[in-house]
């Protein structure tokens, strides 16, 4: 899958393509890297079911942090995009962007990454 494929699916809103996708992403972490950055293009509901339906465990560090900026328009993802900033602020290839991101989020919970990053 390319990123060109990914654009072809844009503007379509149905989301019977999340699973679809979800299931190639899983498998296949660049792939998942680029269902995560395409995501920001999709409709809502295509969106919604790629970000809560994505393992971000099998996503290398910059494209969790990619994540848990993307997750900020899904709802329902705070608590999960929470865990995975926690996780990233041990992660020293990304812990600069990820202070810098929090930074912009302005959420509640921005204080914990903050410290964790300070002792890291």
């Amino acid at each position: 899958m390319s990123a060109n494929a990914m654009k072809v699916l844009e503007p379509h809103s149905d989301p019977r393509l999340a699973p679809a996708l979800l299931e190639r992403a899983n498998a296949d972490p660049a792939i998942a890297a680029l269902v995560v950055d395409q995501s920001q293009r999709m409709s809502d509901a295509v969106r919604q079911a790629l970000l809560t339906g994505i393992d971000e465990a099998r996503l290398p560090a910059p494209a969790r942090l990619e994540l848990a900026d993307v997750m900020s328009s899904a709802s329902g993802t705070e608590a999960r995009r929470k865990a995975i900033a926690l996780q990233l602020a041990d992660e020293p290839s990304v812990q600069r962007e990820l202070g810098a991101q929090v930074g912009k989020w302005k959420v509640s919970w921005a204080s914990e990454v903050f410290t964790k990053l300070r002792s890291s």
